[in-house]
């Protein structure tokens, strides 16, 4: 006789499936209520009291652990969490690492294909504040990897299948099962369609006559009916009268009376003369004698002398020294120490990693602020590198930054950064 097995449970793996459904509602309750005010490099200063449920080191692990690394697609995590919590509490005697397997490549081909449709979440991703829907680990393999080697189209189709066979080893079903039960369904729709449609007019039932309702016993007998002899004289037949209705009365025709019209009457109103009013006589001015003009005589001007004192004053006032202001500089102290080529690799590694294709085209630099201008590439909209300014000044370590979008009569995007050390003009 062969002995059945018996099933073993394994204690480690249900007290590891405990602690992941306590894990799964941690993450729920801070993925569910984070808020992008509660962080202090997101938005200064936080707020106080925080809005996550968790408090501020969940709004933290909810940003670092579910969105910065998968974007929108985080929100999945707590029921990951779900999946693999019960699996491994309820059914420990099972191999639980195909299952981890098929979960993560399905979240990761998720958050990939994600990648491919931004506008779909652009609500999503200025609330989480993060700069593309697939977040880290979509923007490396769906725009950085794959995506230049077989374009979006190919990455996209590998992402779907990826995800599309996930599903099927987590469920257990049949590839072809889906097609099947959608078929069924068509053909069920169509023949319950053909069936309610008459293909022949349907006869209406004739009515049954009602039985002959029994005589009550109340009821009186039948009377024979009685024959009456009728004589032949003649009827005489009776004189109609038609009766004449009486005619209306003619109306009175309305009697015209002639009234004579009034003569108008004319009034004469005596003239009143007018009183003259004599204008007063206005004495025209009397011509401004000019005053006459003294002009020195030739001989006068050429007895006049003039001194002038060269630096003295008459008071004995003396001008200041040059001595009082500031020498110039050196010209090492007035020139700029900015390594503006490092900063222009920063800003252009920090565009690429939220997904901004764009490039630096001049750096002008100023004795307190650096210009640099930067052209996108083509699709690429100037809000998305505007939402950036935050994310700009934290990787260039600048208290902050300002942003011309676009710049007037040139088409590019002017980004200005605090210089670390001011020089003197």
């Amino acid at each position: 006789m062969v002995k059945e097995s018996e099933v073993v449970r394994n204690p480690k793996r249900e007290a590891m499936g405990v602690i992941l459904l306590a894990l799964c509602l941690l993450s729920f309750l801070c993925i569910f209520s984070f808020n992008a005010e509660d962080i202090g490099e997101l938005h200064y200063p936080p707020a106080i009291p925080p809005h996550n449920l968790v408090g501020p080191l969940g709004a933290w692990c909810a940003y670092y652990i579910a969105f910065l690394p998968f974007g929108v697609s985080g929100y999945l995590l707590p029921f990951i969490l779900l999946t693999g919590g019960l699996l491994m509490t309820l059914r420990s005697f099972v191999r639980v690492w195909p299952i981890w397997t098929w979960l993560t490549v399905g979240f990761i081909s998720l958050a990939s294909f994600m990648e491919y449709q931004p506008s779909w979440w652009n609500g999503l991703r200025e609330t989480l504040n993060v700069g593309s829907p697939g977040g880290t680990v979509g923007q490396l393999l769906a725009v950085r990897t794959l995506g230049r080697l077989i374009n979006h189209t190919g990455a996209g189709i590998i992402f779907f299948t990826m995800f599309c066979l996930s599903v099927l080893q987590l469920t257990g079903m049949h590839p072809f099962t889906p097609f099947l039960f959608l078929w069924d369904r068509i053909k069920y729709l169509y023949t319950r369609r053909k069936r309610i449609k008459p293909s022949e007019p349907i006869e209406k039932p004739a009515r049954k006559e009602k039985p002959a309702k029994k005589p009550l016993k109340n009821e009186l007998p039948d009377i024979e009916p009685v024959m009456l002899e009728l004589s032949n004289e003649p009827v005489a037949k009776p004189e109609i009268v038609i009766k004449q209705e009486p005619k209306p009365a003619p109306k009175p025709e309305p009697v015209k009376v002639d009234i004579p019209k009034p003569e108008p009457v004319k009034t004469e109103l005596p003239k009143v003369e007018q009183p003259k009013v004599e204008q007063p006589k206005v004495e025209p001015p009397k011509p401004l004698k000019p005053k006459p003009v003294v002009v020195p005589e030739p001989d006068d001007l050429q007895n006049v002398t003039i001194n002038i004192a060269s630096g003295s004053d008459a008071s004995g006032y003396k001008l200041p020294s040059l001595s009082l202001l500031d020498e110039l500089p050196p010209l090492a102290a007035r020139t700029s120490n900015e390594n503006t080529e490092e900063k222009a690799r920063i800003l252009q590694a920090t565009l690429e990693q939220f997904g901004v294709e764009a490039t630096i085209t001049h750096i002008e630099t100023g004795p307190t602020v650096t210009s640099y201008e930067i052209t996108p590439a083509a699709g690429v909209r100037v809000e998305k590198i505007t939402a950036l300014e935050r994310n700009i000044a934290l990787a260039l370590k600048a208290q902050s930054i300002r942003i011309q979008a676009p710049i007037p009569g040139k088409g590019a995007v002017g980004i200005e950064i605090p210089n670390t050390k001011g020089t003197a003009v």
